[in-house]
């Protein structure tokens, strides 16, 4: 830190307005961005480790919102405690729903009757693709606890009067484009797990090189990883949206606006100009899968030009140069 120690008069004091100093900087990670020294070989072999690898923009929320829980769970990699789920755990659920998603994007989607997303041809697709994933499970969870989860995935698939369940609202939220639609003719689910980088985990229908970006203090790029549940292209153009699943929290967009949140704005760039035919973002969703009854594309950091939001409060909708200038 290039802080002045002022001479003051105890030490102690001098170091908390360097610590502070630090903290404040928005250049590199420093010794001071957490409370554990980082002096020490093992932890600073750790820490160059994590810092010249490839950073995904979860890291980059998680820094933001915590420094400390970053630093803790991702460098010196200090988890919870190992527990015994009696039900279905929160983590495997999201995954499902992502396997599910994936499976019917990937077959076809509406298939023919592509303009009715809600009709009987989705929907018993839908069926399928879910009973497919559900069997990589089955074994991991023989109790009534995952038979009801399956339940209530797919309740309401086969009779649209009934109460609908989580997939057979996702399908009614596709059909009226809830939150968020986009002007032109996109193609839904064009790309499913698209990876950037080396995100691990299962191979990806679409696998592209690391993003980088440019340092602040020019010291070189920093690389980033990433996997994006969903993007919807439009092949005219070369419009893409991408969309991410949320089964959990949803970030608003104004913690995007703020610098609270990167994911949608990282995911946005990495694909831009990667691959061939698409190059131009029209936006970023976030897609609240937690309820039945409030699944809906939501949180949007888009060009107004190209989105139209039914939400109560259109943030995140931005003109052209606003979007453009969110995005360097």
């Amino acid at each position: 830190s290039d802080v002045d120690r002022l001479a003051l008069p105890h030490g102690n004091v001098a170091a908390l307005v360097e610590q502070a100093a630090s903290r404040e900087s928005v250049t590199r990670w420093g010794e001071h961005d957490t409370y554990l020294p980082t002096d020490r070989p093992a932890i600073a072999e750790r820490l160059s480790a994590f810092t010249g690898g490839e950073l995904s923009a979860t890291h980059f929320d998680t820094y933001a919102r915590c420094p400390a829980r970053l630093f803790y769970g991702r460098v010196l990699s200090i988890g919870r405690p190992d527990t015994v789920e009696a039900d279905v755990a929160p983590n495997v659920r999201g995954i499902l729903i992502h396997a599910i998603l994936e499976r019917f994007f990937s077959s076809g989607g509406a298939g023919l009757d592509a303009r009715d997303w809600a009709g009987p041809n989705a929907r018993a697709r839908m069926r399928e693709c879910a009973e497919r994933a559900f069997e990589e499970y089955d074994a991991q969870y023989p109790n009534l606890y995952w038979a009801e989860e399956k339940r209530a995935l797919v309740q309401g698939l086969d009779d649209p009067d009934s109460p609908q369940g989580l997939l057979a609202a996702f399908l009614v939220a596709e059909d009226e484009e809830a939150g968020v639609g986009f002007e032109g003719e996109y193609s839904r689910g064009r790309y499913n797990e698209v990876a950037f980088g080396a995100p691990g985990g299962k191979r990806a229908a679409v696998e592209l090189a690391a993003h980088a970006i440019p340092r602040l203090d020019a010291d070189g790029h920093i690389s980033l990883k990433g996997r994006v549940d969903r993007v919807d292209v439009d092949e005219a153009t070369g419009r893409l949206v991408v969309f991410d699943y949320k089964s959990g929290f949803t970030p608003p967009a104004r913690e995007a606006l703020g610098g609270m949140s990167f994911q949608l704005a990282i995911y946005m760039d990495a694909l831009a100009e990667q691959h061939e035919g698409v190059s131009r973002p029209a936006g970023g969703v976030f897609y609240s899968l937690r309820d039945p009854m409030d699944v809906r594309r939501q949180a949007p950091l888009a060009r107004s030009d190209l989105a139209t939001y039914s939400g109560r409060k259109p943030q995140g909708l931005l003109d052209e140069d606003a979007f453009a200038k969110f995005r360097e």
